[in-house]
């Protein structure tokens, strides 16, 4: 259990870091692996999958070259840099059945002729499906498969995954009198990667994550029973998913229809899910920042055999997100469509696919955005009692209050079951708004469905 100082979270962890002392001090190291005494994996085409790990990082601590020696400073640095090797396979369609040659796989039949008094439909002779039958999206689309390398229908492939990273951290610390004593620190991570997205090596998504903290804390002793300490802090994270394609007009160039609306900037590949077949899909562009502001003030007193402490905690939180998860369009195809009505041995998904027949479609409308800021306040009184030598007693309590969050720009909304509409937020004149919403002639359809807030 936690004493009542402590809240928030299920869990804690306190890091210190290292300050600076009266002399001069500081280090360098440097780790390397690599997989030059690696065994090749199993799937591996020819050698191992290169990997070459290399964290390098140096110290340095110290006086502050001033008068009267009371302030001292410490600075580290970690660097790392590792491109490592993947090993994919996936199943593919093999040259002849990208073409409509599907002789290889369940017999497959024509959606285009059923009878509707037999319940039947009339198989594709010979399994193959004619060239002016290929949906003309789907011929594109399949274009993009890349050919099998082993086999008939299976590629493996070794992409890099390229990781860099810089962590920087700086301390100083400062003796004011012998009753106020002062530290800063600030921190930087900036993180990069390029991760290749699934095992068709469709796009690479470059993961950028840049990490921020600063604090300033001072520590006042009142006397030898009574210290306190006030500290301000600032916690920043913007985590930042760019694909690699994000640029190229693949849906529009193949010529799929409703996704014009998909948001600013969002391009690249839809999702394909064809059975029996590797997922096609694209990286997501993702975009959140997290801001922390933090007050905090901590009183210890020290009475006979007990030790009270009083504290409260203020933050202020930011959340801004952007993504455009699902906008792309997501298609499944399971041979349903190419199936011999009540014959369950019938049927390819990649017929269905070629032929242009998903089974499911869904899409987002049309990116996430949002502006979320909320805070929490908390106050705690503790008193740890020392009984007896061996017999410690804490006693405390804490309050916590979390508000919830509001969108900047009042764009949140939730569904009311009771009601079965959408319950809206209002602006200033308590109506909705469908001009703040990035998908406003979406919204004009169906205003009898939502309910102002």
């Amino acid at each position: 259990t936690y004493s009542a100082d402590s809240g928030r979270q299920p869990a804690g962890l306190n890091l210190v870091t290292k300050s600076g002392t009266s002399t001069f001090h500081g280090s360098a190291f440097e780790f390397i692996r690599n997989s030059d005494m690696d065994s090749r994996n199993f799937f591996d085409l020819q050698s191992p999958a290169p990997l070459k790990r290399n964290q390098f990082g140096a110290t340095l601590g110290g006086p502050v070259p001033v008068p009267g020696q009371r302030t001292f400073f410490f600075i580290g640095y970690e660097g790392t840099r590792q491109p490592k090797g993947l090993t994919n396979t996936a199943t593919v369609p093999s040259l002849a059945q990208s073409s409509g040659n599907l002789s290889g796989l369940s017999p497959i039949f024509d959606p285009a002729a059923f009878n509707s008094a037999t319940n039947t439909r009339q198989p594709f002779p010979g399994n193959l499906i004619p060239s002016s039958r290929i949906d003309p999206i789907s011929q594109k689309l399949i274009s993009y498969f890349p050919a099998p390398n082993v086999g008939a229908n299976r590629f493996v492939s070794n992409p890099i995954d390229r990781l860099s990273e810089d962590q920087a951290n700086m301390r100083v610390d400062h003796l004011i009198s012998p009753k106020d004593q002062i530290f800063g620190r600030y921190s930087y991570d900036p993180k990069r990667e390029a991760v290749p997205t699934g095992t068709l090596l469709l796009s690479t998504s470059n993961n950028n994550l840049d990490t921020t903290n600063a604090v300033i804390s001072e520590t006042h002793t009142f006397s030898p029973s009574v210290v306190n300490e006030a500290r301000i802090g600032y916690l920043r994270w913007r985590l930042f998913n760019v694909p690699s394609n994000n640029n190229v007009d693949i849906i529009d160039q193949a010529g799929i229809q409703g996704l014009d609306i998909r948001g600013p900037g969002v391009q690249g590949f839809p999702s394909l899910s064809i059975s029996g077949y590797a997922s096609f899909s694209n990286a997501t562009h993702f975009e959140q920042s997290f801001n922390n502001f933090n007050y905090v003030d901590n009183l210890s007193v020290t009475r006979g055999k007990h030790l009270l402490k009083f504290g409260a905690d203020v933050r202020r939180q930011q959340r801004n997100v952007w993504n455009d998860i699902g906008s792309r369009g997501s298609f499944t195809f399971n041979g349903s469509f190419t199936s011999n009505p009540g014959n369950s041995n019938t049927g390819a998904a990649l017929g269905d696919f070629l032929l242009g027949y998903p089974s499911s479609t869904a899409r987002a409308f049309p990116s996430l955005a949002f502006e979320q800021r909320w805070a929490n306040v908390s106050g705690y009184g503790q008193d740890e009692w020392k009984v007896t030598s061996r017999f410690t007693l804490n006693i405390g309590l804490r309050y916590e209050l979390n508000t919830a969050p509001v969108d900047k720009h009042n764009l949140q909304s939730n569904f009311d079951p009771q009601i079965g509409k959408e319950v809206v937020a209002t602006d200033s004149h308590g109506q909705i708004s469908s001009e703040a919403q990035m998908f406003a002639s979406f919204l004009a359809g169906i205003q009898n469905l939502m309910v102002p807030a």
